[in-house]
């Protein structure tokens, strides 16, 4: 699927090895519940348990990955095989990352040095040891960045792989105005075709996927089982009715605030010189993102500056109110902010 020089392509295809292997090589040490649940369904094969209404894919794709490992005669719990899928996917992630600044134009030496950021910013190489539901859509996210940054990005492509990134967690969703003004910019005057190419893929991926579910795995007797499914982590109440996990408030901002700089360093979880270098790591990146987004804003890389605000606006929009505090929700984040570092390097033309 990669476009280019056959070069780029070996080296995003070697980055993505190398990191499997470098992140296998370290054992995990957080246990969370999204990813201990999630083992728990893939060892009892139900898949009716497997397939959760807000990422419906990624119980499936262990499963699977994990039936892989049996038939290999690899005895191990599906915990420590779906540690191994996420190793993978936070690799394979870095290697199509490292392509779609390729495909930006991004020079060899800040593109390695920006996926080098990225594959070891905190909560990514966290979330990359750890069964846990979201990289699976990050996964698919890289492609949709790469597929943004083409001269011509294809409609259908791009709304399948929006598509498959939801699959993985619902709040991609939230990339769609991304997805809109990148059509509407680079498909000239046939940008309503071009609206109703992605929506009709977006939108036929996703009844596919959930029809498939619904028929065959959870077969809800009811409306109310539908509504609870579909519902997923904002049912889980006693009385199963929708609850949101927050509210907007000061107390919420400055837990988005504080989480926009631990992504990058966890200045939190240490103390003294370690945790204010740890803090000035994390606010220098912020800056140099700042400085990305400003630099390219002015020149002929415009696109990508309005690219990347209008991925991280929405996704803000959301995680200021849905658990601000909570880190793997802020991976999507890192996509645009390491791409507008890069850009904070790269020699651009005035528009």
């Amino acid at each position: 699927m990669f476009s280019g020089s056959n070069s780029r392509r070996r080296e995003a295809g070697t980055i993505a090895a190398v990191l499997t292997l470098f992140y296998l090589c370290f054992h995990s040490y957080f246990y969370n519940f999204d990813g201990v649940a999630c083992a728990i369904a893939v060892e009892l094969g139900d898949l009716k348990w497997l397939v959760h209404g807000n990422h419906l894919g990624y119980g499936v794709v262990g499963w699977a990955f994990y039936g892989l490992f049996r038939l290999l005669g690899l005895n191990v719990p599906a915990l420590l095989a779906l540690q191994a899928l996420n190793s993978a996917l936070g690799a394979a992630t870095a290697g199509v990352f490292y392509a779609a600044l390729a495909r930006a134009g991004v020079r060899r030496p800040v593109a390695a040095a920006s996926t080098a950021g990225l594959a070891l910013s905190q909560a990514y190489w966290l979330w990359s040891l750890e069964a846990q539901v979201y990289p699976l859509g990050l996964f698919w996210m890289a492609w949709a960045l790469r597929e943004a940054l083409a001269p011509r990005p294809r409609p259908a492509r791009l709304g399948l792989f929006q598509a498959l990134a939801m699959l993985g967690h619902v709040s991609h969703v939230m990339f769609t105005p991304a997805a809109l003004y990148v059509l509407r910019r680079r498909a000239g005057p046939d940008w309503r075709r071009a609206w109703a190419c992605w929506a009709g893929a977006l939108g036929a991926t996703l009844l596919a996927a959930y029809s498939w579910a619904a028929l065959f795995c959870v077969r809800p007797a009811s409306f109310d089982e539908w509504r609870v499914w579909l519902l997923g982590s904002a049912a889980l109440t006693l009385n199963k009715r929708f609850a949101w996990h927050g509210a907007y408030s000061w107390h919420g901002l400055r837990d988005w605030a504080f989480m926009s700089a631990r992504i990058f360093s966890d200045f939190l979880s240490l103390s003294g010189a370690a945790s204010a270098a740890a803090a000035a790591l994390g606010l220098g990146c912020l800056g140099l993102a700042g400085i990305g987004a400003w630099r390219s804003a002015r020149s002929s890389r415009r696109h990508e500056a309005v690219l990347c605000g209008l991925w991280l606006a929405p996704y803000a929009a959301l995680f200021l109110s849905w658990e601000p505090f909570t880190t793997v929700y802020r991976l999507s984040d890192l996509l645009p902010l390491w791409l507008l570092i890069a850009l904070a390097f790269e020699r651009s033309s005035q528009a």
